[in-house]
């Protein structure tokens, strides 16, 4: 029996965060601001991208989530300052500088995930 619960919550909201992942044996987290202009990108876009995914983290820690999924982007490994890079692997990061906001976003709260 497979039992599928959708839990919608703040990403700038840790006890949210780290509540929603009681009880589950998996969690797939999916959210991320994905807004391509913003005023502030540190807090309307950095900070709930790497916040939401790090309390994501810590609450499947805490509350023993036999297993995690993280969905990320592309854009977390292929923004290249050098485009002829073509095989990617474990350490093969976006460059910060070849980053729009969103790819650095994407890129930062992977690398929070694997940090972890």
């Amino acid at each position: 029996m497979v039992l599928l619960l959708f839990n919608v919550v703040d990403l700038n909201d840790e006890a949210s965060m780290i509540a929603a992942c009681e009880g589950s044996n998996y969690v797939i987290h999916t959210a991320s601001p994905f807004v391509m202009k913003v005023k502030n990108v540190k807090k309307d876009l950095l900070n709930p991208a790497i916040k939401g995914t790090t309390c994501v983290m810590k609450g499947c820690h805490k509350f023993k989530v036999e297993k995690v999924v993280i969905t990320s982007s592309t854009v977390a490994m292929i923004m290249k300052n050098n485009p002829k890079i073509s095989t990617f692997g474990p350490e093969s990061w976006s460059d910060e500088k070849a980053c729009d906001d969103y790819s650095l976003s994407k890129m930062l709260a992977e690398k929070a995930a694997w940090d972890f």
